[in-house]
């Protein structure tokens, strides 16, 4: 250990304070602290005659001569730093031979054919954890080609009190030039007649720059010249593109691509293709592939159907002010089963658009990593009818909102059902909470960031609803996207109102929901609330995020 490195090493014990006087086993045998060591021993040789890695390496020659002048200059640097070999693992005079997974020989670079019959062997995977381990082994590219190489370029900046013309100055960046790309001064005759002065210009700043590293300037033409590398001749940059090359290009071809015509691959394409497009984290795949089942929004268009034919309950009802139309509530529950939610929306239903709903998206069937309980399932909703949670839409209205949180006091406690009811002139929601064993909480639950309309989106809905009401015309757009089954007011199975609700000015029926787009992309609900905003009934929900990596 360098001594002034000891104390940086130090730890504290119950009876005193030591520090390594040597480098600890652990640090000492890192990985990078070896090859940072290789590196510095052989650094004359390494590209030269010898390739090593770690504690692999490889002595090169083309002849048998230079062979033996080549391993005893290895020798040499092994014995003046004390390292010894193992003659076991040593193999001299041979044509070919192994270095990381691939064969040496006078041919190049091949491929180790027992590496190559191990891939052919494998067993395709089965199961989402087998799928993560491929990935993590294989990655989602194979590398079918490499190209190095570089750009060797030399700039002329004229400054602006330069006395050289335009043409000037484009001759003698051509002269310069050609002496750098031929390789010689000298093949351009000095003692020629027809010898312009531009030539011998550039005869000058090109010896000139065999002295300067990248950049020189001219004082008495005013003029920098630039050159993007050290080395002066063209031919001496080309040597050093394949241990030095400005810039590496990969080409890489898709597993996906290489597994199609190949029977039972179809589980590890979809897999595949799940996580090259939204990129979850590698330690988190097994559960987002888990979580990948197609979802649906509850309840369905058939069920809204039946519901709407049913009389209102005289009670359900709220009205923002005494000029305002009722907004009649939908107060049967919604209840999805043993199915995690992931999104939650109000919704306007009935013929007249005027009584508001709450749907629950949700996974059409239970990932195997989620167990629920058989027996713990609990509504829960704001049991206090005068707390300070409730609030008024407008300012002259005559109900309220409550907009306390609805969460369960366990954390192992997702959201399944939900319900809306009224209960003395205010509205309450109403949640179904189910509980999971067997988790592990990965982090704390965090609530979304949507804070209901913008100030916009009011404005342009006032604008469209004035348009429609004049018989103006209709805004409509058209907007590509992932077809989902559910009860969405664009759902083709559902015609849309040519009209705009007259209530809709009061809810905000935003989608808040988590999908693979979310990172980690196995998000669930674990909460919700109401709340109020520029004059708007909006909800907003919470998400939780758990661990099942012990199943």
């Amino acid at each position: 250990m360098h001594p002034q490195d000891e104390e940086k090493m130090a730890f504290i014990t119950e009876t005193a304070n030591y520090c390594y006087r040597v480098m600890p086993f652990g640090l000492k045998n890192a990985g990078a602290t070896y090859q940072r060591l290789m590196n510095k021993i052989f650094h004359d040789q390494i590209g030269r005659c010898l390739e090593v890695y770690v504690d692999d390496m490889v002595v090169k020659s083309g002849e048998v001569s230079a062979h033996v002048h080549h391993l005893a200059e290895v020798f040499r640097a092994l014995r003046q730093h004390r390292m010894r070999l193992n003659p076991e693992k040593c193999v001299f005079g041979v044509s070919g031979g192994k270095f990381l997974g691939f064969m040496l020989s006078s041919r190049g670079i091949e491929s180790n054919p027992d590496k190559c019959q191990a891939i052919l062997e494998m067993k395709s995977p089965g199961t989402l954890k087998e799928v993560q381990r491929f990935i993590e082994r294989f990655g989602t590219h194979v590398i079918v080609g490499v190209s190095m190489g570089g750009k060797d370029v030399l700039y002329i900046r004229q400054e602006d009190t330069s006395h050289l013309g335009p043409r000037t100055v484009q001759k003698l960046l051509e002269d310069t030039a050609n002496m750098k790309f031929t390789d010689s001064a000298g093949n351009h005759s000095l003692a020629s007649e027809d010898l312009c002065k531009e030539k011998v210009v550039s005869l000058n700043i090109f010896i000139d720059l065999l002295l300067w590293p990248f950049c020189m300037f001219c004082w008495k033409q005013k003029i920098i010249i630039i050159k993007n590398n050290q080395k002066v001749y063209h031919s001496e940059w080309l040597k050093t593109i394949d241990s030095e090359p400005d810039a590496i290009s990969m080409f890489l071809l898709p597993l996906t691509s290489l597994l199609s015509g190949i029977g039972r691959s179809g589980y590890v394409s979809n897999a595949l293709n799940f996580y090259l497009r939204y990129k979850p984290p590698i330690e988190d795949l097994h559960q987002f592939l888990d979580f990948q089942l197609p979802r649906q929004w509850a309840p369905l268009p058939s069920e809204i159907r039946v519901g709407s034919n049913r009389k209102h309950k005289v009670d359900s009802w709220i009205q923002f002010s005494a000029s305002d139309p009722k907004l009649y509530i939908n107060s049967i529950p919604v209840d999805v089963g043993n199915r995690p939610v992931v999104g939650l929306r109000l919704q306007l239903e009935g013929r007249s658009s005027d009584r508001l709903a709450i749907h629950l998206q949700h996974l059409t069937s239970l990932p195997k990593s989620l167990i629920f309980s058989d027996h713990a399932h609990v509504y829960l909703s704001c049991d206090s009818y005068s707390c300070n949670w409730h609030k008024k839409v407008k300012q002259n209205s005559i109900s309220y909102i409550c907009t306390a949180p609805v969460e369960s006091d366990d954390s192992a406690s997702i959201v399944t059902g939900a319900q809306l009811h009224v209960e003395n002139k205010c509205l309450f929601l109403r949640l179904r909470f189910s509980k999971v064993i067997g988790y592990t909480l990965k982090k704390v639950p965090e609530w979304d960031q949507s804070s209901g309309p913008d100030m916009f989106s009011i404005m342009y809905e006032g604008i469209e609803k004035e348009i429609q009401q004049k018989g103006i015309g209709c805004l409509a757009s058209l907007i590509q996207g992932d077809v989902t089954i559910g009860s969405a007011s664009n759902c083709s199975s559902r015609p849309a109102p040519v009209r705009i609700p007259e209530l809709l000015r009061f809810i905000g029926t935003e989608e808040n929901n988590r999908g693979p787009k979310d990172t980690p992309g196995y998000w669930v609900v674990s909460g919700a609330k109401l709340f109020v905003q520029h004059e708007k009934i909006c909800l907003r929900v919470k998400y939780s995020l758990f661990d099942f990596k012990g199943r």
